[in-house]
This record gives C-alpha cells, structure tokens and sequence, in this order.
C-alpha cells in the first residue's frame, strides 16, 4: 500500500488539469472574444492561488496521516511533538511563554509512552495566525516551521530549482518532470527515501535575510493579481496567457519542492 504523501504528489498533475484548460481556452479566444479571453485570465489567476493554498492544507494532513499510519509520536522529530502538544497548552495571546516549558515536556514524556495518534489541526496556520488563509510567504513560511523547516525559502538558495526564474519552458518542464518522479520514487514505501540535495536543496543554519527571496517576491506578485480580481480593485486583466503559463509551472515546482521538504524533515527519529 502507497503512502499518503506519494498519494498526493502523483495526483499534483490531475488538479491541475482545470487551469490547463482555461489557460488553453484563453489562447483560443485571446483574438476572437477579447472579453471572454479577459474573464478566463482572471479566472485562471484566482484558481492557481487556490490550488496553492489547497496544496498546504493537503500536504500537511498527508504527512501526519503517515506518521500516524507507518510510524509513531515517540519517533517522531521533536519540533513535531512540539507543534502537536502546544495546542494543549492555552497560553495568553497565543504565545508560547518561557514558563510553559516544563509542562510541555512533562506532556511530550507522556504521549511518548502511549499510543498516540496526531492531528492535522496544529499544524494549519489557521489554528495558530488567525483566519488569513491566503498562501503568502509568511503563512508558507509559518505553516513549514511547524513540521521543523525555518526559513524554507533559504532552502532554494542557489538551488536547481532557480532555473525557473532563468531558463526556457523546456527546462522549467524538464524540473518539474525531475522533481515529480523522484518524489514518487522515494515516498512509495514509508520511511522515505527523500534527498532534497539532488536539487541542491537544503537547511540554512542561522542564516539572516532581510532581502525576500525570488520565490517569496513572485508569490507576493501572483497574489495582488488574485486581491485585485478578488476584491474588485480591478476589473480588466493585464496579464498574458505566456504570463498565465509561467505561474501555473512556478506554483507546481514550488508545490513539489514543498512536499519534499516537509516529507524529508518529517522523518522518523533513528
């Protein structure tokens, strides 16, 4: 039986199939119906946001469905234990004060000697940073520190992956192609067999950046296109279907480069 997590990163390219076709329909109609071609744009851009922020959600609940399945609370990495208990510890303005320690750790030495099975909730930013869903570089950033990856988009610093924000087409397809059958490789069985440094990714000890990344800068812009339809603040498109297409490929490599991040460092303690 597969793993939650290949589950997931073999059906990345099925959802995507509903923005393929807009996009598509999009390069039909761009000289036939100027109106109907504006729509589909818009469209497009607030559907690929969605797909993002569904993505979140979903891999977060993959991955603790195989910890709950495959491994146990007791093997799991100790950021992960402490996501999961601090949800039990009320605390005022929902910080995590010096002087809860001692009970966090008294209920991680517990649960380590039951059977204890987690849940997805303490690890969706929802539960943590208020109702702002949107899939901005904060909530990616603080949705990944929960499962113990600080600063994610460091990771992709000098990476193969900046070959999206460089390359040809070709090469950003030949990415996503390399990222998706090593993913599937490596998560059919569980432990994983994940090695995020193929693709020259990899933890950022102390690193101190105040210059957002290409990815968090590219984020940023794809969802003031999305605000903007979303909230009306504009009704016309600028954006073209070459634009549309480099979106939807950036999105899916940073979706694949999130999953083998989070699956690598949600492994079980040897």
């Amino acid at each position: 039986m597969s793993t939650f997590v290949y589950d997931l990163a073999y059906s990345i390219e099925d959802r995507w199939l509903e923005v393929d076709i807009l996009i598509a329909k999009a390069a039909f109609e761009e000289t036939l119906d100027f109106a109907f071609y504006d729509a589909l744009c818009r469209a497009t851009v607030v559907l690929i946001v969605a797909h993002l922020e569904g993505f979140m959600k979903d891999a977060g609940r993959a991955i603790i469905q195989d910890i709950n399945k495959f491994s146990s609370f007791n093997r799991c990495p100790a950021p992960i234990k402490r996501t999961f208990c601090k949800s039990f510890i009320e605390l005022p303005m929902g910080e995590f004060k010096s002087g809860a320690e001692h009970r966090l750790l008294r209920l991680i030495n517990m649960l380590d000697n039951l059977d204890t099975k987690l849940s997805v909730e303490p690890f969706l930013i929802e539960n943590n940073y208020g109702n702002n869903k949107n899939p901005s570089p904060g909530i990616i950033d603080r949705i990944c520190s929960n499962f113990g990856v600080e600063k994610v988009f460091l990771w992709t610093h000098n990476s193969k992956l900046d070959i999206v924000f460089s390359g040809t087409q070709s090469d950003v397809l030949e990415l996503i192609s390399e990222l998706r059958n090593h993913i599937l490789a490596s998560t059919a069985i569980h432990p994983y067999t994940l090695d995020p440094f193929l693709f020259g990714v990899q933890e950022v000890k102390n690193a101190k950046s105040s210059t957002p990344s290409f990815w968090e800068t590219f984020l940023d812009q794809v969802l003031k296109y999305r605000h903007d339809v979303a909230h009306g603040s504009s009704f016309t498109n600028s954006l073209s279907v070459r634009e549309l297409v480099d979106f939807r490929n950036k999105v899916v490599v940073l979706q694949y480069t999130l999953l083998l991040i989070l699956s690598a460092k949600s492994l079980p303690r040897l």
